[in-house]
């Protein structure tokens, strides 16, 4: 019978057992295969900013600290190399709300221009305007601070300025380039002269209002559900191309201009209790608190799960009665030398073979009684055989071999395996029957 053709269903006979043996096996598998988890990655995750970051959506920022020339913007919109503004007619430099301001004269028609570019172009979406203003004078005219806005030709977007008439600040919309639309300052009121003010006008297109508020006070709020006019007209501070009466006599400092709606905390901190902040806000936005959100990742450990693998090493047993090889010559003398309990110790290898050879004199050592029939103590085990011959001198010599331990667990499987083969046999022939 070829055994390693045998099926599982030929080597272990009935359903049951095989489906047992079948889930004893893949459990075993799955010990020793999947690695056990010991721990978790509890690392708190990285500080988050509060909502309310005032970099998010800034477009532009002119801080104004030149003396002359152009002014630059903080950042790098309107194609990569930020939205400087060209100096028009010299203006000049003079003490800010933080360093320098730019000083405007209205004799002299100054003012910063940039032009149109779809970076600082609004329509009718959220924008917000920040800037400080300083009056030398209140002329019998306009003054603009920021704005796109040019009158001529009907490219009117929106104007952050002093009004003569109602002596106010005023933001004045227009959702065509033609018609406009003004919302009053009049929780300020009149203006002093030689003095900061830190203006904010915004849109908001999705409450439909347009607002303006100074020093961080209460918000002049107006419905304003048209929109606002996307214009070609250049952005400006401190004046108007399209008429010559409308320049600022002043001073302007810390411009900003983002395209979304500011919250009130922001503008807060940008007014900084009348102290200004400037890009990149270090000084008065807080410091973000860090939001630490333990976020488990499972690290497994991998404890190695060992195979076992018998493999039988043959343990020699030495009993009291060695099994001697002699080399006889032809005429041996045996004169051994026998203390009242011998201790023998080899040296053992896989397969230990004693071989003395005995010289026709050995040296022998103490004074020994001899004894020429020896006796065997221990009561030996089964023998695979034995020798018995008688010496011409007279005695008789006896060498026994036991089986070894290897030998008989051979033995064993070779039953095991026989008994097995019938067991089978005897299986298949009655259950054909």
């Amino acid at each position: 019978m070829n055994w390693r053709s045998l099926t599982l269903a030929q080597l272990i006979p009935g359903r049951r057992l095989r489906r047992a043996a079948l889930v004893l096996l893949m459990a075993a598998l799955f010990v020793s295969a999947v690695p056990a988890i010991t721990q978790a990655d509890t690392a708190p995750a990285p500080p988050r900013r509060p909502a309310y970051a005032l970099s998010d959506s800034l477009i532009a920022y002119w801080k104004l600290e030149e003396a002359s020339g152009t002014r630059y913007d903080e950042l790098n919109g309107c194609g990569g190399s930020g939205c400087d503004l060209t100096d028009n007619n010299t203006v000049t430099q003079n003490t800010g709300i933080i360093g320098n301001a730019g000083e405007f004269t209205m004799a002299n028609n100054e003012y910063l221009s940039h032009d149109d570019n779809a970076d600082l172009s609004t329509g009718n979406i959220d924008f917000t305007v920040v800037l400080w203003v300083y009056l030398k004078s209140k002329p019998q005219t306009l003054m603009r601070f920021v704005n796109k806005n040019s009158g001529t030709n009907n490219q009117r977007e929106f104007s952050v300025m002093y009004h003569n008439v109602t002596d106010l600040f005023v933001l004045q919309v227009s959702s065509d380039g033609t018609v406009t639309n003004t919302i009053d300052d009049t929780v300020l009121g009149h203006p002093s002269l030689s003095t900061w003010y830190f203006v904010t006008i915004w849109h908001d297109a999705v409450s439909d209002t347009i607002n303006i508020q100074t020093n961080n006070g209460n918000v002049n709020s107006q419905s304003y559900s048209n929109g606002v006019f996307d214009s070609s007209s250049p952005w400006i501070l401190g004046g108007q191309t399209a008429a010559d009466v409308y320049y600022l006599d002043g001073r302007l400092d810390s411009v900003g201009f983002w395209k979304r709606v500011l919250t009130s905390t922001e503008r807060g901190y940008l007014y900084n209790s009348g102290a200004g902040c400037d890009y990149p806000f270090t000084a008065c936005e807080p410091t973000p608190t860090p939001t630490v959100t333990l976020t488990p990742t499972l690290t497994p450990t991998v404890t190695d799960t060992p195979t076992v693998t018998l493999t039988p090493t043959l343990t020699p047993t030495i009993t009291d009665t060695p099994t001697v090889t002699p080399t006889i010559t032809d005429t041996p003398t045996l004169t051994p030398t026998i203390t009242d309990t011998p201790t023998l110790t080899p040296t053992i290898t896989d397969t230990p073979t004693v071989t003395p050879t005995i010289t026709d004199t050995p040296t022998v050592t103490h004074t020994p009684t001899p004894t020429f029939t020896p006796t065997p103590t221990d009561t030996p085990g089964p023998y695979a055989y034995d020798i018995d011959s008688t010496l011409s001198s007279g005695n008789r010599l006896l060498i026994l071999r036991r089986f070894t331990f290897g030998e008989i667990a051979l033995g064993v499987l070779v039953l095991a395996i026989v008994i097995g083969g019938i067991g089978k046999f005897i299986y298949d022939n009655t259950r054909q029957i």
